[in-house]
């Protein structure tokens, strides 16, 4: 395992948490990459610039908002360390409470990452039913 991925995340009551945990788990068990798990605060900000790829989670709060720590720490975030850099997203959230808005926060994440010059990558299961 030659390259390091990081993976920042914001948590309130810890389901970020365990998803970020479990993500480092499977990515290092495949042999694909070690993951630095960091909680993001505009203090980590600057340590995404160590990394090409990096792993962003966060929370859908209330209808359709940001997770606190992602509040205060995305705006910090500039083109500058973020170019050219691969950027994989995750959420969580209600999705029977919140229908309307479940994990919208990775959507406004996610186009705060094209905007500064960076792609997100990955993919999803979409639902079948």
């Amino acid at each position: 395992m030659a390259s390091k991925i990081g993976l920042f995340f914001g948590s309130s009551t810890g389901a970020g948490e365990r998803v970020a945990a479990l993500i480092k788990q499977i990515v290092e068990q495949e042999g694909v990459a070690e993951v630095d798990v960091q909680v993001v605060s505009a203090e980590s900000v600057k340590v995404m610039e160590n990394y090409d790829n990096l792993i962003w989670g966060c929370s859908t709060w209330n209808i359709g908002e940001l997770q606190d720590d992602w509040g205060l720490s995305l705006p910090a975030i500039t083109g500058e360390g973020l170019k050219g850099k691969k950027v994989g997203l995750f959420g969580c959230g209600d999705q029977f409470g919140y229908s309307n808005s479940f994990v919208d926060a990775i959507g406004i994440i996610g186009d705060r990452v094209t905007e500064l010059g960076a792609q997100t990558v990955g993919w999803i299961v979409p639902d079948s039913s």
